[in-house]
Formats: structure tokens, sequence, C-alpha cells
């Protein structure tokens, strides 16, 4: 029977404990040969941030816009789960809603160029072509410029595929997002640590994650009415929230904010159509 006391040397190191973590390698006090229950406890705790991290955090993240971001500027970090990590759980949280909750939303058809055949792919991948209208789509791909086809065509030949490689990629490609609209702000407000603008990117687009989580949720009431309020509403809240912090954080008058953030909000725009764009193309050439 091994023993199961904790040890009173750091079982890393050896230096001599004094307290839940060693002074010298930082790794935690715990027993040899750890317990199923003690290892899910641990992963728990490092996820969740379950000495109160996890709530704390995402209260003063939500409820004073731009206060979590100073506050990990200024060292006060223990309290609070890292910027990094707390991203990469809204997202996760998102994206988790989007893909287990049925879409409402139906998508605008799209008219396929040198052809009057109009496509749609809904939330499963699956196109509304029949195998007709399929024939006539390629054969109108066939006249078009040859950019336009290697596009459209793995869309019209296989929509299941290219929706998988487009979400699939998608997430990757929001997160490269986040030091582009850092690079943005840091263009409006010139003479900061480029950091600074960093981990306020990180605090806004968790809070964006998690306004859009809630919008994907209002979808099980399975109303479409129900949806256009919360977007409706998210877009305000998001609004909101985002010049409340740039207000916090970045210390300026209403005026300036308001025309720093409009046109923050102008060129990230045009930076995500055009990183959408690009994830359209290699979602359809991975074909």
């Amino acid at each position: 029977m091994r023993d199961r006391g904790p040890s009173p040397t750091c079982l890393n190191c050896g230096t001599p404990l004094d307290g839940a973590y060693c002074s010298r390698c930082g790794q935690r006090a715990l027993a040899a040969y750890p317990a199923l229950r003690e290892v899910v406890s641990e992963a728990w705790e490092e996820l969740s941030g379950y000495d109160g991290r996890f709530l704390r955090t995402f209260r003063t993240l939500l409820a004073r816009p731009g206060t979590l971001t100073i506050d990990t500027l200024e060292g006060r970090r223990a309290r609070y789960i890292p910027p990094v990590r707390l991203y990469l759980v809204a997202s996760v949280v998102y994206f988790l809603c989007a893909a287990a909750i049925p879409n409402l939303r139906t998508p605008p058809p799209a008219t396929m160029p040198r052809s009057d055949v109009n496509i749609t792919i809904d939330a499963s991948g699956r196109s509304n072509l029949t195998p007709g209208e399929r024939e006539r789509a390629l054969a109108g791909l066939e006249r078009a410029p040859w950019w336009a086809k290697a596009i459209l065509q793995p869309v019209v030949l296989d929509p299941v595929g290219f929706q998988q490689r487009f979400l699939a990629t998608l997430p990757r490609v929001l997160f490269t997002l986040v030091p582009v609209f850092a690079t943005i702000v840091a263009l409006f407000h010139r003479g900061r640590p480029f950091t600074q603008h960093l981990i306020f990117a990180l605090h806004l687009h968790t809070t964006v994650f998690m306004v859009l989580a809630v919008r994907e949720l209002s979808q099980l009431a399975a109303s479409l009415a129900v949806l256009r309020v919360f977007e409706l509403g998210a877009a305000v809240i998001i609004a909101a929230y985002t010049l409340l912090a740039f207000r916090r954080v970045y210390r300026e008058s209403w005026p300036r904010v308001l025309l720093k953030g409009l046109g923050v909000a102008v060129v990230y725009c045009l930076a995500g159509v055009a990183a959408l764009f690009a994830t359209t193309v290699w979602a359809a050439m991975r074909a």
C-alpha cells in the first residue's frame, strides 16, 4: 500500500513545502500516485478556477467594462483567470452552443455566375440544388472566370465538406483576428504598449463570445421573433460595452471615444470581411 499522505517536500524538486505550491518550481503540493478523484479535481480547478476566480473573473468582466483589463495591467492578476484562457473558455462555450442548437436563420440564396440557379446551404451543409440544377450550375461555372470556378465548384459538388472545412477553420481565424484588432486599436491609441491593446482585445472578444452565446441560446424558444429581439439586444450590448470599456481603459473624453471607436469598428469590419473571404477560399481550395 502506497503512502497517500502529502509529502513534506516538493515531489518535483525536493524543496520543503510551506503552502499549497512549491516556492521554487511552482508545482502544486499533491500526494504521489494521486487517485482519480484528485486528478479530476485538479483538472477542474485548473480549467474553471474553482477557488472563486472563475465567477470573480466573469463578474468583473461583464459587470464593469474595462476593469478586468486595468486590474490585469496593474498586476492584480492572481484573483482572475488569465486572458488567453478566458478567451478560450468563452469561444468554446459559444461554438458549442452554435453547433448544438438548431439554427432558425434561413441563409439568403446565392445566384451562381453565368446561370439563373440559386443555391442555399442549410445548417447541416445540404444544398437546395436538384441534380438538374447542379448540372446547370456547373455548366455556368465553365464560362465563369477561373478564380470563381475554383472557389464555387467545390461548394456545388460537396457542400457538406465545404461547410465542415469552413467551420473547422473559423475558430482559428477568429483567434488570429484578436491581435489584428489589437493592432488596429494601437493605430488609434499611439504611445501605449502593445500588450495593453492585446489584453484589452482578449477581454473584449471574450465578452462578445459570451453575449453571442446567449443569443444562440435564445433559439431554444423556437421563435424567430424572440431571436430577432435577442439579436438586436446583443448588438446594442456589444456596442455599449465596447464604448464603456474604451472609455475606462484609455481614459479619453466621450467625443474621442466615439470617433476612435467608429474608426476602429470600420477598419476591423474590413479586416473581418477579408478574413472570412480568405477562409471561404481556403475551405473551397482544400476540396
